[in-house]
């Protein structure tokens, strides 16, 4: 290591103490200093707590959405239903069309449910729709997609609570800083305006 590099540490740390506000400069008060270490130490907290926080609720929600899928996947299915009748409905603004869509399992019972109806929806048209293990109407199977999407929600979520408390610490501690600043100014120019009349 070269002696022109052994300098640039040193120097290096001096400007991270001046950004931070710990050095010695006279024009600095103690309000500034006291502001600079509460916004240090927010950053800090958040950063020990988001980051766990943030990777334990990400993979619990992966986990969770990974047996979803594998339930779902096993349960749900598709069926042939075929389309009884279109009914529209007009409430004077907005007009509402629907299908009653009906299908019978191998055991032999009936299910129906309803659905917006297209136009191309009409009496004896065939529809697939998904049912669960028991027969009835369901969504479609949780597919990997919508558990990348949750986890990636949940550890967003996970990092936005992480990072509330702090930022709403520092932020009350800023307003009170900068009230106490106003206040140290008005003195300093009331001081400033009697200098000049003396």
């Amino acid at each position: 290591m070269t002696s022109a590099h052994l300098h640039r540490v040193p120097e290096g740390l001096q400007r991270l103490r001046r950004r931070f506000g710990f050095d010695n400069n006279d024009l600095r008060r103690s309000v500034d200093r006291r502001q600079w270490a509460v916004g240090l130490t927010a950053t800090v907290a958040f950063a020990a707590i988001a980051l766990p926080l943030c990777a334990g609720m990400a993979s619990l929600a992966h986990r969770s959405g990974v047996r979803a899928e594998a339930a779902q996947t096993s349960t749900h299915h598709l069926v042939d239903a075929r389309v009884a009748r279109t009914e529209t409905e007009n409430t004077g603004q907005v007009r509402y069309s629907f299908a009653l869509l009906t299908w019978t399992t191998p055991d032999g019972r009936a299910h129906w449910t309803t659905l917006p109806a297209r136009k191309s929806m009409r009496p004896g048209t065939v529809r697939r729709v998904w049912v669960d293990g028991s027969g009835e109407p369901t969504r479609r199977p949780q597919s990997h997609a919508d558990t990348v999407t949750a986890t990636a929600f949940a550890g967003t979520a996970a990092v936005g609570a992480a990072g509330a408390p702090p930022l709403a610490v520092y932020l009350l501690v800023r307003r009170r800083c900068e009230r106490r600043r106003a206040r140290m100014w008005e003195a300093d120019w009331a001081r400033l305006d009697r200098r000049q009349v003396n």
